[in-house]
This record gives structure tokens, sequence and C-alpha cells, in this order.
């Protein structure tokens, strides 16, 4: 796996959820499918995380309409 490379708008990257992604491996005859988070910054870099579930849908919605503080 390739390193990230530093973030050029600020010292660490602020990671922006985009969407759930499913990646699939086949080795054989076996198959391994897993549901990866797909995440950008600001600056453009990308990276596969940890996947969103349904109530950190609703906390980010909150958080960009101001309701969390």
């Amino acid at each position: 796996m390739s390193a990230i490379k530093p973030c050029t708008l600020s010292k660490r990257h602020k990671w922006a959820f985009v969407k759930n992604v499913v990646t699939q491996y086949q080795q054989g005859s076996t198959v391994r499918i897993t549901q990866r988070g797909k995440y950008q910054c600001e600056c453009g870099a990308r990276k596969l995380g940890e996947p969103a579930y349904a109530f950190q849908y609703q906390q980010q919605e909150q958080a960009m309409k101001g309701g969390i503080k």
C-alpha cells in the first residue's frame, strides 16, 4: 500500500466521508467481499477507511445543519 502524501492545505488531512464502497477479492475459489468507506481531503487526497453507518449519516447531516455543537 502506498503512503499518503502530506496535506498541501494544512498540517493534517481533514477527511470528509464521500460514500460507502464494496470491494471484492478473489483468490482461487475463495471470494472476499468487504464494505469500506471512501474519504477525501480538501487537498484532493483519497483513502479507503471504515464504512459509515446510518447513525453516522444522521450525525453528519445534523452537524452540517448546525445541530451538533
